[in-house]
């Protein structure tokens, strides 16, 4: 009987360890998920500034396109 009692509290320190350890581990992979989706559209910003510099269209005050 001691020994029923023993693994039912090693059970639930157990899915306590894995509840901790899958919380951990969502708060790791979300972080990542959200520096790559951050970087990703920081060099997607950059390539259409870089696009947009070397563009000579400009508008003029009547709204018109000039080249």
């Amino acid at each position: 009987m001691t020994s029923a009692i023993v693994s039912t509290t090693m059970k639930t320190d157990s899915t306590d360890q894995d509840k901790k350890l899958l919380l951990m581990l969502i708060i790791a992979y979300s972080i990542v998920i959200l520096a790559v989706c951050w970087f990703a559209f920081d060099s997607a910003l950059q390539f259409f500034r870089y696009i947009l510099s070397h563009t000579s269209t400009t508008i003029s005050p009547a709204g018109e396109f000039k080249r």
